[in-house]
């Protein structure tokens, strides 16, 4: 039989348990929103001219090149292709 003592450490352990799934959630979150923020950081700085975007960056024809991503040192994510010219 199930004591009220009994009951009170589960409700214990599984409070306990909640806010260890809740760091792990935020993290989770937290890392995903960095990644996010690189992804977005590096495009800008690649389509636009003196901090602002320029529609005929924009506008140009994408290309494989273009939506490649990879992992480099120092950088959470970078363009593979660090060119001006995206009609090729």
């Amino acid at each position: 039989m199930t004591t009220v003592q009994d009951e009170k450490n589960r409700i214990d352990y599984l409070l306990q348990r909640d806010k260890i799934t809740d760091k792990e959630i935020q993290k989770a979150y937290d890392d995903g929103l960095y990644k996010l923020k690189a992804v977005i950081n590096r495009a800008f700085s690649l389509y636009s001219t003196d901090g602002v975007l320029v529609p005929t960056n924009l506008n140009c024809k994408v290309i494989k090149k273009d939506t490649m991503m990879r992992p480099v040192k120092g950088e959470e994510y970078y363009h593979e292709n660090h060119r001006r010219d995206y009609n090729d």
